[in-house]
């Protein structure tokens, strides 16, 4: 009964993102049936510049099947590896329209590419569902849930002006709960793994206030903040917060990996063998853990550089030091992204350790004839 009920709450929220929203957007889809190219290099300016002049029928819309011409201009400076449209394309275009609610002019917003995404999702999905069975099919309700979690739960939250920190708090820790639940049942086992992972994200928290307010790191001279500011409307937002609530939930996956794999090794080792002490389970937990600590480390640290490595590259070129790139505050971004997001998981290891040592090293056969024993002597 209790899987059940953690599964229609997994369905429920999961699904709930695949209604379409009543949404603002201007955008329309269209086709492109027809391009002139008439891009050229400047080699006085040393510039490439892309002009092309789209022939397009709108395919959405009151004005659907209307074709309608839109200018492309695009300064590539010298950069001649630019994605052209193409004839056959699907594109975003806004259509304004005048006071006789006729096409005044139409313009181009970007390249359709959401069947992409979803040919590239729906090949993750299938070789997971391949490999893993039902608990590849587990798996993929899971990281619906989590996704959307994330998408429609603590996005709004802190687009509505709430405390973007607490806010990624409970959101990973009713993900945790969820996956944990769904993953490994209600037992002693998912209890450890999350309490030890809530633990590890608590100290990832924590580590990235301290830090982030002693580096002064705010986030502030990033593009998306820039947006923020000049955004309509009330909402005063906290940045420092925002950039807090990005770190834990870009460590989440590893954390719970590793907060899993503890608790599932020692319960294991419990089961195989029950009187195992907590002691020894506390100490084989911590050398599992540093089995996995390694290259769980890299995945995050690169997962973090991977993000501003094309900005590593454009200061190499124009001879920025590997020092004056610690004082950036875009790199120092990074790093303390990836540090902290390492720390909290390194932290998820005895504090997973410890739980689950005490909580599967309990063993109520073993105690009761401990008792038993005990009243024996005692007789």
């Amino acid at each position: 009964m209790k899987k059940i009920i953690v599964w229609a709450i997994i369905l429920i929220i999961a699904f709930s993102g695949c209604a379409p929203e009543a949404s603002g957007n201007e955008t329309q889809k269209a086709k492109v049936i027809n391009v002139i190219d008439e891009s050229y290099r400047d080699e006085a300016a040393g510039k490439f510049y892309c002009t092309q002049y789209l022939t397009l029928t709108l395919l959405e819309g009151d004005h659907e099947g209307e074709t309608h011409e839109a200018e492309v201009y695009i300064d590539a400076a010298n950069n001649t590896n630019i994605a052209l449209y193409r004839t056959g394309d699907t594109v975003e275009v806004f259509v304004n329209l005048n006071e006789s609610g006729e096409v005044e002019h139409v313009s181009v917003h970007t390249l359709v590419r959401a069947p992409y995404v979803i040919a590239l999702a729906a090949v993750f999905l299938i070789l997971i569902v391949v490999m893993g069975r039902l608990k590849g099919l587990k798996t993929i309700l899971a990281l619906m849930f989590t996704v959307s979690a994330v998408i429609f739960i603590l996005v709004p939250l802190i687009a509505n002006g709430y405390d973007p920190v607490l806010s990624a708090s409970l959101v990973c820790i009713i993900i945790t709960i969820v996956t944990m639940l769904a993953v490994g049942g209600f037992n002693k086992k998912a209890a450890s793994a999350i309490l030890g992972t809530t633990g590890g994200l608590v100290c990832a928290a924590v580590i990235t206030l301290i830090f982030s307010a002693l580096m002064r790191i705010t986030g502030i001279d990033t593009s998306e903040v820039e947006l923020l500011m000049v955004a309509n409307t009330n909402v005063i937002f906290d940045y420092q917060g925002i950039l807090t609530a990005g770190i834990l939930i870009g460590c989440i996956g590893a954390v719970m990996d590793i907060g899993m794999s503890i608790s599932s090794s020692l319960n294991e080792m419990h089961s195989i063998d029950p009187s195992i002490d907590a002691k020894r389970l506390f100490h084989s937990g911590l050398s599992v853990g540093r089995d996995i600590i390694g290259t769980m480390a890299n995945t995050l640290i690169l997962a973090y550089t991977g993000g501003s490595i094309m900005l590593m590259v454009v200061w190499s070129v124009y001879g920025v030091s590997f020092a004056d790139m610690l004082n950036k505050g875009y790199i120092v971004l990074e790093i303390a992204k990836s540090l902290c997001g390492s720390i909290g998981m390194v932290m998820t290891i005895p504090i997973t350790a410890f739980i689950a040592s005490h909580f599967i090293g309990i063993n109520p056969q073993v105690l009761k004839a401990g008792e038993k024993s005990a009243h024996e002597n005692e007789l």
